[in-house]
């Protein structure tokens, strides 16, 4: 494993940052820089993204396979926290929290955990309509 920094350029991007567009040739740049390590050829373990004013853009965690994992954390450019989520294995779960500018929670929403379930849609489906059929008979 080794540590990296990098700078993103045109190209991807995978969160909402503050970028810069140069009219003359059409070429956004973004005030990004990136610190964490790979694993082979995924990103593993904690990476850290800054603004080029030093400030912390995003915290996130990945796995040995390269999904996210664990919490993620975005910052606005004044320091104040954007968003929380939680992750496991690529997919949200949890928690996740939308904050204002002054950043005070604004939004909560939760995610079901995977489990690992053989329903399939149509299963859960049926499962749920005879609950509600059985919610719905008279009392005995």
């Amino acid at each position: 494993m080794k540590a990296i920094i990098i700078s993103l350029g045109v190209g991807i991007v995978f969160l909402n940052c503050a970028c810069s567009h140069d009219s003359k040739s059409d070429i956004v740049t973004f005030d990004i820089e990136q610190d964490g390590q790979y694993c082979g050829e995924n990103k593993c373990g904690p990476w850290t993204s800054y603004y080029k004013n030093g400030k912390v853009a995003l915290v996130e965690n990945f796995d040995e396979n390269g999904k996210l994992s664990g919490e993620r954390v975005t910052f606005r450019k004044d320091g104040t926290i954007k968003h929380y989520t939680e992750w496991k294995e690529g997919s949200k779960i949890g928690q996740e929290i939308y904050f204002d500018e002054k950043g005070y929670p604004t939004q909560f929403i939760d995610h079901i955990k995977p489990t690992t379930s053989i329903c399939d849609g149509e299963e859960l489906d049926e499962i749920l309509w005879e609950i509600e059929q059985d919610n719905n008979r008279p009392n005995n």
